[in-house]
């Protein structure tokens, strides 16, 4: 099954549509989405733009990625126990057909019943105060993507286990694959494995070897400062580029991005129209 992920700048072009549904017809692709496609949806202040561009998605049967926060625990998870426990598991799967069953990962049993795509973007667009968080995070990420911007490469390399400890020592396993609890002083022993093998884990949790990488990118360049706007575009490259075979987006700075990760990383083949897309295909 090979997978194409479109940005937000696509979709809203409803010029695109057509020759978007021939693509995916013609080729047997599968469109994937992720919970910032309808974050994007929601924030438009026109609520019939917003249902005409759900029920178009819907039309053409996407898969949904689960959430980030479970791709890594499920990355990091696979990694620890393969590599450091000598163990192996199924791996959990990133798409699923079903809107309502994503949405369960990180809702657990407060997912709403009969939740669907439609009825999320209309339950934000009545209470906007639903996205606050959202809105918050992207502050949040741009004060940190400028504070990162003055720390000189020195200070980076000097404090570099540190940073990686902190982002991944929330998704070290608690439990090995026989469900044994994992003793906390073990975990922080596991967590030094981690960093020793970075370059292997970084191989086998390609998704957040592709977040370390952006993340450096956006810190060193210092001509362009970060956006509000580069926060979404980096949860959708942090999704699409690691697990999707194709990625189509008009934004030439997020194609530099990948253009630069897709050095030591396999990722999505990044295009920045669907006329190239297919012609690509052809």
């Amino acid at each position: 099954m090979k997978t194409l992920y479109i940005d937000h700048n696509i979709l809203a072009d409803e010029s695109n549509w057509e020759l978007l549904e021939k693509i995916i017809k013609e080729n047997e692709l599968t469109l994937v989405l992720s919970d910032w496609n309808l974050v994007e949806i929601a924030q438009a202040t026109d609520i019939p733009q917003a249902t005409k561009r759900i029920e178009f998605l819907e039309s053409v049967n996407p898969l949904w990625l689960i959430p980030k926060v479970n791709i890594y625990e499920a990355e990091v998870r696979q990694f620890v126990l393969k590599n450091y426990f000598g163990h192996t598991i199924e791996e959990l799967p990133k798409f699923i057909t079903s809107y309502t069953v994503s949405l369960s990962y990180d809702c657990g049993t407060e997912t709403p019943i009969g939740a669907s795509p439609r009825k999320m973007v209309e339950s934000w667009q009545r209470d906007p105060s639903g996205l606050l968080p959202i809105v918050e995070g992207k502050k949040e990420a741009t004060q940190a993507a400028n504070f990162m911007k003055t720390v000189s490469e020195k200070d980076k390399k000097a404090k570099k286990d540190v940073l990686f400890k902190e982002w991944v020592r929330p998704f070290i396993p608690h439990k090995k694959a026989d469900a044994i609890l994992v003793a906390r002083e073990e975990q922080e022993v596991i967590l030094e494995y981690c960093y020793k093998n970075r370059v292997l884990f970084f191989d086998e949790c390609p998704s957040l070897g592709v977040e370390e990488q952006i993340t450096d990118i956006r810190a060193r360049d210092k001509v362009r400062p970060p956006t509000d706007q580069d926060a979404i575009d980096l949860e959708h490259q942090l999704l699409a580029l690691p697990h999707c075979d194709y990625l189509v987006t008009a934004d030439g700075f997020i194609r530099y991005c990948i253009k630069f990760v897709a050095q030591s990383i396999k990722v999505a083949v990044a295009v920045k129209s669907l006329e190239e897309l297919e012609a690509l295909l052809s």
